[in-house]
């Protein structure tokens, strides 16, 4: 078996590897995640006898601390064969990946999964959180804008604003306007509702889970003006957050609701230490956007 970075003209492969992989998740995701920018060099695959038999891939993305943005590879898409697993495979390819991002000057890995023992075995940390459920049904929500294709201004606009509300947050994402338009395009043409205040410059952007029920993907602006911004069907509100987060402690003070801890995310030191990687990014404010994930 060859672990090697991957070649432009094994997309299709690649592709109906991950879909026997992940029956259950929609094809218009790796139709939109597989190929992108950095595509096919941020790319690992695992040959055996000619054929593609395991693959993960990594994402670039710039992550806010409390000293200036490191760049992090994101680990995303880890897959094996049916036939091929419990052979180490997809160790192999954590492996070579975490080789691949030393090289290129990564400072550390994050990944989402709920596979706990496999990525913390592989070097992973776990770091906790939590998943709130805001009880919201009743509520009589205010005017507001329902935005369905973002305009050149109103991009500017959303990246502007996202950037003065999570500058002092570690862990958030710095975007670019290629991950503004990628990340946004995928979640409005999935059915996710872009909301944006009448009165000022603050939005919100809800994953519609179902009837009644919206994942909280991403917010800039006044976290008061959350109540005037909730889907007009809203019952629930789901939010993976921290305790310390403004969206959080408003929709707290306002709401009932159910607090989980949660390991949904993992980190790994790649180029800097685990001590310095805790100073740099736990020991203030952090938070990581559902909107950012891969």
């Amino acid at each position: 078996m060859i672990i090697r970075i991957a070649k432009k003209e094994e997309l299709e492969s690649i592709l109906k590897l991950l879909y026997s992989c992940f029956a259950k998740t929609p094809k218009e995701y790796f139709l939109r995640f597989v190929p992108e920018r950095e595509f096919p060099g941020n790319s690992v695959v695992a040959v055996d006898s000619g054929e593609i038999v395991g693959y993960v891939q990594v994402y670039t993305r710039y992550l806010r601390t409390s000293k200036d943005p490191v760049k992090v590879g994101g680990i995303g898409n880890v897959c094996t064969k049916k036939t091929m697993r419990g052979k180490g495979v997809a160790s192999k390819l954590l492996s070579y990946a975490t080789s691949y991002m030393k090289d290129i000057g990564y400072e550390a890995s994050v990944l989402f999964a709920s596979k706990h023992k496999f990525y913390v075995k592989n070097g992973w940390k776990l770091v906790m959180t939590y998943h709130y459920e805001f009880d919201v049904g009743g509520i009589l929500k205010s005017s507001h804008e329902v935005i369905n294709k973002p305009d050149d201004t109103l991009l500017k606009d959303l990246m502007k604003t996202s950037e003065e509300f999570n500058k002092d947050f570690a862990f958030t994402v710095v975007r670019d306007e290629y991950l503004w338009n990628f990340q946004l395009e995928y979640f409005l043409k999935k059915g996710s509702i872009l909301i944006k205040s009448s009165t000022d410059e603050t939005y919100v952007l809800f994953d519609k889970v179902n009837d009644g029920v919206y994942n909280l993907l991403d917010f800039a602006g006044n976290p008061s003006k959350i109540l005037d911004l909730l889907p007009e069907d809203s019952k629930k509100i789901l939010f993976f957050s921290k305790p310390c987060h403004p969206v959080t402690e408003y929709l707290a003070k306002n709401f009932p609701y159910t607090e989980k801890e949660h390991v949904l995310i993992f980190v790994k030191p790649i180029k800097t230490d685990e001590k310095s990687l805790d100073d740099l990014i736990f020991t203030k404010r952090w938070h990581y956007w559902a909107f950012d994930m891969f």
